[in-house]
């Protein structure tokens, strides 16, 4: 838009018609309003999502606990030891 009004005279050598910078600068103004409200909305997603991050990382933790007892448990039986190790670090 900046550009447009700085460059108003190569423009009409174009036949570029004018008023479309009123209009744009109208719908940016309505936008704006629009992604504000929209930001709003999000932060009541917001706790939802601690939550969730939250129970994940419990979740995370009692895995990673059972993972730790079940090793030490079958550190002598290999069949059963595997069982307890992460698919992820066994690559």
């Amino acid at each position: 838009m900046y550009w447009g009004k700085a460059n108003i005279a190569e423009l009409e050598k174009a036949k570029y018609d004018l008023g479309n910078f009123d209009v744009a600068a109208q719908q940016s103004d309505t936008l704006a309003e629009l992604l504000a409200k929209a930001n709003g909305a999000t932060l009541d997603n917001s706790k939802a999502k601690e939550i969730r991050d939250r129970a994940y990382t419990h979740l995370k933790e009692a895995i990673d606990e059972l993972r730790a007892t079940g090793k030490y448990a079958f550190r002598k039986d290999p069949e059963r030891y595997k069982g307890y190790i992460s698919r992820y670090k066994r690559r």
